[in-house]
């Protein structure tokens, strides 16, 4: 899976994997999460990977902003709503239930969704 690099200016809402190099945890959970996450990517839901340990201070920013004390971590990212945070390893179902919501975010921003409320 090819994670974006960043979050697109036009993107209504972008997902964060938060990871540290030399975390258990994060090992176990990323086949798990990409596993998961790549048909969304592809259908177009930005999807970043962040170092937690990165000394970029923009990162450290992000992650400042969010609270993030814990890898791994997935960050929903809302243009203009408060960020939703899963800390630890999640269960796939959650996972899935959790980038759903952040698709179908993300489909209405774009205009890709069905209008429902149109029919």
């Amino acid at each position: 899976m090819n994670f974006s690099d960043r979050i697109p200016d036009d993107a209504p809402i972008a997902v964060v994997l938060i990871e540290q190099e030399g975390c258990g945890a994060c090992e176990e959970f990323h086949p798990v999460f990409v596993g998961i996450a790549e048909p969304y990517a592809t259908e177009g839901l930005p999807i970043l990977r962040l170092e937690a340990n990165t000394p970029d201070p923009t990162a450290q920013a992000f992650l400042a902003k969010h609270a993030v004390r814990a890898t791994p971590t997935v960050l929903l990212v809302p243009r203009w709503a408060y960020a939703v945070k899963l800390e630890g390893p999640q269960p796939p179902l959650a996972l899935r239930q959790a980038l759903d919501w952040a698709n179908n975010m993300h489909r209405v921003g774009t205009g890709q969704a069905p209008r429902w409320w149109q029919t």
